[in-house]
């Protein structure tokens, strides 16, 4: 069974393990959560829901970094980003199985 929580970690863990480039994660990732169908409780909403802001805040265009870097995310701030919140889903996962 995919769940969610797997689509979305095996998505990140890529990303983290340099099998995506973060353009390829960003793109994916937003495509991805645009298109979701499954269930979805309200905890891991909001999480993806973060990193969705995340995804899109991305880019490489070093003129857009300049114009509003409290806005736009580096590959390196991106990063970050992406791991704060894989680490927070596992909290929560972790919560989820305990139950």
């Amino acid at each position: 069974m995919n769940t969610v929580f797997e689509r979305y970690s095996n998505l990140i863990e890529s990303f983290l393990n340099r099998e995506l480039s973060s353009q390829a994660f960003s793109d994916s990732f937003i495509t991805l959560f645009k298109n979701e169908t499954g269930p979805m409780e309200e905890s891991i909403f909001l999480l993806l829901d973060e990193l969705f802001g995340d995804a899109d805040a991305f880019t490489s265009d070093a003129v857009l970094l300049a114009e509003d870097p409290a806005f736009y995310l580096n590959e390196r701030d991106l990063e970050s980003k992406v791991h704060n919140i894989l680490h927070r889903m596992k909290i929560w996962r972790s919560q989820q199985v305990a139950a």
